[in-house]
């Protein structure tokens, strides 16, 4: 309830700081036309009917005072001669608003007026003055609110690489975890935010050259500089195509704060329990990896020397120690996690990445239940930890193949079970129109029940042109589908196996890298009995023939951090703060100049086709985001306002009829030529840029709505 309180009011906060933005912008164009003399019948806030209203000589009023004033004018009575010809009104939907001049409007270029105040009687150059000045208000207030948030200073992330996709551009070009960006391009990068929106917004096929900072094993800082080319995002969401590097930020080794509300704190402690940190206090920092100081690594303390270190572990566990806010420092013993393979599948039509051992999949299973799950009716059937045993017409599905199942009944429902608790429970899901139920699928790796994969298989995206591999290219598509889904393997040789690890250690130690094996396993097919427990079936033992190049790869295995043990640790952040108001007004301005730049050169990569129509965000989608700004705190409220104040500025100014650039140009062509342009021809750009505005208006709310709701 908390929560659904808070995120109204940061809409609220977000709705009333985009009116004053947009205020700001009429008032430009008020006080421009007051300077030059001309009569302005209406400021306002918001388009459709009025609200409330004011005007000097009739007060307040609810909806409008026009139709009383206009009547009263024109039956010549001296209160409305008196009264002020100018309407200052809200109206109902407040993302827009205008100023209303005598001689001017928008919709109607032939609604001109001869009086000596209108504005189509004055020179071509006051009226450029007008017609720009709302623009330069919000380009002065932009520039404003970005000098008062650096004076006050903000946290953004830190441009320390974290992790670094495999084939991705950036490890491609040699960028490692742990490098500090400085500068791209010659231009200084001052947030990990930086470093994304340059590689967004770089031109088609462009390298990027980055300059950047490495830390020796003496501590010491070196400078490193790479040549990286950035490829379009392979994903379903709303940023499919945007040109990224393949790199992720650092994390902070900081944990993150207990939640407020209860079922938050039960799913943070059950992060925390799965992470091996059960008995380590919440809002902890790591101060030491196996005895060495994090600090030792520079500064800001990151996540990185633990990770590291996981990954370099052989398998044993590694201590780490903790400083809690209240019980001082605890040393914890976290295992590694063993690492499997990744394969790519085809999943409804594009290529989804999944885990296996020599192609034994694990059985999809519930990681976490999401929030799209309460939306679809569906939390209260799914629970953390449940495993699919049937999914659709699949029994034990592994993770690409049931996916491949919920995609196919979207929109429909689909039917399921589950084993939770050591029983069968069948269950009947909805799935959206976009093919979801609400959950994040993992693979059961905490039992030795293997799957076949059920799906085709397909190149990585970071190999174009590479052929797909075959199922009987990965050892066990040579076993299935001779042996059934549900297989348990109990054995490899005389080695127990009871998890994805212990199978991964017992193959390893049953075969030498490089060499071809055949190696018996040790199997009982699981079958769910009439009261919905699982019992073992007869035992078999099958062999399995490895090739050299199936025990290379399992020999190249490595370790890593578990993913819940990252989840618990948010970005390393860098605070951006002015050292006095004039070093204020210098990152103000930068930041306003480079915002111009940026904003409009996502019109040109969206003609280049780097940007989608899909990327950009409409009334809704500012609203979202906005409100989750406002939830980080007032300050960085204010520095959304400076981001909106200055793309509103841009597009403002956009060549496009109907705004305030067309405006201009018409006004230059008037100028030059000495007469304004046709009615015909100011009629037809009118309509064309009404026609363009509310097509582009339509088509990013629904982009913002469909994305709100996945």
């Amino acid at each position: 309830m908390l929560d659904s309180l808070t995120q109204v009011w940061n809409v609220i906060l977000v709705v009333v700081g985009f009116g004053l933005v947009i205020a700001i912008h009429e008032l430009g164009h008020f006080l421009a036309a007051r300077w030059a003399g001309i009569r302005v019948h209406a400021f306002a806030i918001g388009f459709g009917r009025a609200v409330c209203s004011f005007r000097r000589g009739m007060g307040f009023r609810r909806g409008s005072t026009e139709p009383d004033y206009f009547r009263a004018l024109k039956a010549g009575q001296a209160w409305a001669v008196r009264a002020s010809p100018t309407e200052y009104r809200l109206n109902w939907f407040p993302f827009g608003g205008y100023v209303k001049m005598l001689g001017q409007d928008d919709a109607d270029p032939t609604a001109v007026s001869d009086a000596p105040d209108s504005f189509t009687s004055q020179s071509v150059p006051k009226r450029l003055v007008v017609i720009s000045a709302g623009v330069v208000f919000n380009l002065i207030t932009a520039a404003l609110l970005f000098m008062l948030v650096y004076r006050v200073g903000i946290s953004e992330p830190a441009p320390i690489v974290g992790d670094v996709a495999p084939g991705s551009p950036a490890r491609q070009a040699g960028l490692l975890p742990g490098d500090i960006v400085r500068s791209v391009d010659g231009t200084r990068v001052n947030s990990f935010t930086d470093l994304s929106v340059t590689s967004a917004m770089a031109a088609p096929g462009a390298a990027l050259r980055i300059a950047a900072e490495r830390r020796g094993p003496d501590g010491a800082l070196r400078p490193v500089e790479i040549t990286a080319t950035p490829r379009p995002r392979e994903s379903r969401d709303e940023m499919r195509g945007i040109l990224q590097l393949g790199v992720a930020p650092a994390q902070s080794a900081a944990m993150e704060k207990l939640p407020a509300t209860a079922g938050a704190r039960i799913e943070y402690r059950a992060v925390q329990a799965r992470a091996g940190l059960a008995d380590v206090e919440a809002a902890s920092t790591l101060t030491a990896v196996d005895g060495v100081s994090v600090a030792a690594h520079g500064a800001p303390p990151l996540l990185l020397p633990l990770i590291e270190a996981l990954e370099q572990s052989g398998g044993r566990a590694v201590n780490a120690t903790f400083r809690g806010p209240e019980r001082g420092e605890r040393t914890v013993a976290l295992a590694p996690e063993a690492r499997l393979q990744t394969a790519w599948a085809q999943v409804d039509g594009e290529p989804r990445p999944f885990e296996h051992l020599l192609g034994f999949a694990p059985v999809l299973s519930v990681h976490s239940v999401s929030v799209r799950a309460a939306e679809l009716g569906n939390s209260g059937k799914l629970q953390p930890g449940d495993v699919f045993v049937r999914l659709g017409s699949l029994d034990w599905p592994s993770v690409p193949a049931g996916i491949g199942q919920i995609r196919g009944a979207r929109g429909g429902q689909i039917e399921a079970a589950v084993l939770r608790s050591g029983a069968a429970v069948s269950l009947t899901l909805k799935v959206s129109r976009d093919g979801q139920v609400g959950f994040v699928p993992t693979g059961w790796t905490g039992s030795a029940v293997v799957t076949p994969l059920r799906a085709a298989l397909a190149p990585p995206p970071d190999e174009p042109g590479a052929p797909a591999p075959r199922a009987e290219d990965l050892a066990a598509g040579r076993l299935f589908p001779a042996v059934l889904p549900g297989l348990r393997i109990v054995g490899v040789g005389d080695a127990p196996v009871t998890d994805f690890a212990s199978l991964r250690g017992a193959l390893r130690g049953a075969a030498r890298a490089g060499e071809a094996a055949e190696i018996a396993l040790k199997t009982a097919t699981v079958r769910i009995g009439p009261d919905g427990r699982p019992a073992d079936g007869p035992a078999e033992t099958v062999t399995l023939r490895l090739s050299a190049a199936d025990t290379t790869a399992l020999h190249a295995l490595g370790w890593g951090a578990p993913a819940d043990l990252r989840a618990l640790f948010p970005l390393a952040e860098v605070t951006l703060v002015a050292a006095n108001p004039i070093d204020a007004v210098r990152m103000g301005l930068e930041k306003t100049r480079n915002i111009i730049l940026t904003t409009y050169l996502t019109f040109v990569r969206l003609y280049q086709g780097t940007v989608q129509v899909t990327h950009m965000k409409g009334p809704v989608g500012i609203t979202d985001v906005g409100s989750r700004f406002a939830g980080q705190g007032f300050i960085y409220l204010l520095f959304f306002l400076a981001l909106i104040s200055v793309n509103l500025a841009v597009v403002n100014f956009l060549p496009i009829p109907i705004t305030d650039g067309g405006h201009a140009l018409l006004l230059l062509y008037e100028g030059v030529r000495g007469k304004p342009a046709p009615a015909v021809v100011q009629n037809a750009l009118t309509l064309i840029g009404l026609v363009l505005i509310a097509s582009v208006f339509l088509l990013v709310t629904f982009n913002d709505i469909v994305n709100l709701f996945r």
